[in-house]
């Protein structure tokens, strides 16, 4: 029995497409945003929260990520704008004002 190129081409392309829904699905199961605060790791929804609670603002940068199709999201928080601004141009050169 003769396999036409076509099929098998058809049957590629959707197992490629049902492998890729799965990894996308399983990764965004996980969607709590992790939040680094000086070096320790929380919850950023708690963490938000118990800083509003004490009257402090909470300056957060995004991490790159390696996996671009990610709904996970890494980020350091900082007490001030000068810190997470230095931590994004640590993550960003190129968006470093130029003197």
């Amino acid at each position: 029995m003769k396999i036409e190129k076509k099929w098998v081409l058809i049957l590629g392309l959707f197992l490629l497409l049902a492998l890729g829904s799965l990894i996308l699905i399983a990764d965004g199961v996980n969607t709590n945003t992790i939040a680094y605060y000086y070096g320790d790791m929380f919850e950023y929804n708690k963490l938000a929260a118990q800083q509003a609670a004490s009257g402090k603002s909470l300056n957060c940068v995004a991490r790159p990520s390696a996996f671009q199709l990610s709904f996970a999201v890494t980020l350091d928080c900082y007490d001030t704008i000068a810190e997470a601004d230095q931590k994004l141009f640590e993550y960003r050169p190129d968006l470093m004002p130029t003197p």
